[in-house]
């Protein structure tokens, strides 16, 4: 199965931009953490589309790594 067939990609908004992101690990979170969105805000301001991810857990220890892109269709 590739990514693009699974089924476990969420979607954000950010800067009027809808965001699909995917996070690798179990117990991954489904919801961005405060800096995330906000290194994505700037990604997007400097021209980027798509970048990688890493999100750290609610233990503020576990380190889940993923991606974003900016939906287009």
């Amino acid at each position: 199965m590739t990514q693009a067939e699974k089924s476990d990609d969420l979607y954000t908004e950010i800067l009027q931009h809808r965001i699909k992101f995917f996070l690798r690990g179990d117990d991954a979170p489904n919801e961005l953490d405060e800096a995330s969105v906000e290194h994505i805000e700037k990604l997007i301001r400097d021209g980027f589309n798509q970048g990688e991810l890493c999100v750290i857990g609610a233990d503020d220890e576990t380190e889940y790594r993923g991606w974003w892109s900016i939906e287009t269709a």
